[in-house]
């Protein structure tokens, strides 16, 4: 069995281009396989050989057809047209999603000369196509920047831009507790605003981050924790007889207000300064000087929206 005449030099003329790619700081996979036009896939890197995640198809071409139509100015050869008799191979390169270049290696001197296939380049001969390969342009640290422009052709790299949403919009009411707990910012309404009411899960979510001075900013602007609506909201403004449950039998307002009870009695037995002022106007709460005291400010809070703190509406100025 006789191997054909171009085989070997195709197969060394690939080897050479690769090892090319590679003195560079560049990756290469060949693409032996699946080649309907590409012989190598390139990873394209840096300066600092940083991977930019961007690839370039490489088609080689040698021997001595490829290098038949030498174009020359003054006596010095400025480049070579290469030509094929149909258009199939040109339009997979020129529409491919990744950018590909076409390589004429000239075996005797090892030199390789490359084009960017663009659609623009390709220019129709009636009975096939042609592009131009310039033999300014060859595949060495000189050119570099070149072939750095022909990875980056196709698509930008991506950009990382801020993320912005209304609190709650899209979260389901009953998930709003699990939601302030779990992922706050979510939530918690944005610093900058000064919302006209906010919920009980919202409040959580604030004290969840620690933002307990925003809280107190917004209860000088309308109170937020009305302890008459409080009970209103649960009661539906007066007694109820609706149970809360099989094994309760008391009324859902005589709870509230048990449970009211319990509170104010667990705040008077504290000494003044560790008594928690719900966001009083004039008193700044102690609590709010330490990470640890802050914990104790959602732990009390807490019988508060199972009160069914609602907030009022921003007053209009």
């Amino acid at each position: 069995m006789r191997t054909p005449t171009n085989n070997p030099v195709g197969t060394a003329a690939q080897s050479a281009v690769k090892a090319q790619f590679e003195l560079l700081g560049w990756g290469v996979a060949p693409n032996p396989e699946h080649d309907l036009g590409t012989d190598h896939w390139v990873m394209a890197r840096d300066d600092e050989r940083v991977d930019i995640r961007r690839l370039v198809g490489v088609q080689v071409k040698a021997g001595e057809t490829p290098f038949k139509r030498r174009v020359t100015v003054d006596g010095i050869v400025t480049g070579w047209w290469f030509y094929e008799r149909d258009d199939r191979h040109f339009e997979y390169w020129s529409s491919h999603s990744i950018p590909h270049i076409l390589a004429l290696h000239e075996i005797k001197d090892g030199t390789t000369y490359w084009v960017h296939v663009t659609a623009d380049k390709i220019q129709s001969t009636g009975k096939g196509c042609k592009i131009f390969v310039p033999a300014s342009q060859k595949v060495d640290a000189e050119n570099r920047g070149a072939l750095m422009e022909v990875a980056l052709s196709n698509s930008t790299l991506p950009e990382f831009q801020g993320s912005a949403w209304e609190e709650g919009e899209d979260v389901p009411a009953e998930s709003a507790l699990r939601y302030a707990l779990m992922t706050p910012r979510l939530l918690a309404p944005h610093g900058n605003r000064t919302p006209t009411a906010i919920s009980p899960a919202q409040a959580i979510a604030l004290l969840v981050q620690m933002r307990v001075t925003t809280l107190e900013r917004w209860q000088k602007i309308e109170p937020l924790l009305d302890h008459n609506k409080a009970g209103e909201s649960t009661t539906g403004g007066g007694a109820s007889t609706r149970r809360c449950g099989t094994r309760c039998s008391r009324p859902t307002s005589t709870r509230s207000e048990r449970s009211m009870q319990r509170l104010q009695t667990r705040q008077a037995g504290r000494q003044p300064s560790q008594r928690w002022l719900p966001f009083d106007s004039k008193t700044r709460p102690c609590h709010a000087r330490s990470p640890s005291l802050k914990l104790s400010i959602s732990r009390t809070l807490v019988p508060w929206i199972g009160l069914g703190w609602k907030p009022t509406a921003r007053a209009s100025s």
